[in-house]
């Protein structure tokens, strides 16, 4: 995974430094299989197909 640092100020404290987060980059799109595919060599749940199934019913949710 990607990132960059990003300096961020409190809106509400303009005076305080900024504190610093990790903040995600994008590396491109993937498709729900290979995400699948991913999930499963790094889940307890090895099946690829329940991996994608639950992926597939997140996606729906949204």
């Amino acid at each position: 995974m990607k990132y960059k640092i990003v300096a961020r100020k409190n809106p509400q404290q303009q005076g305080d430094p900024a504190k610093y987060y990790a903040n995600a980059g994008n590396v491109g799109k993937m498709t729900i299989r290979t995400l699948a595919r991913e999930i499963s060599g790094r889940s307890s749940l090895t099946k690829e197909a329940s991996n994608k199934q639950k992926l597939v019913h997140l996606d729906s949710n949204n």
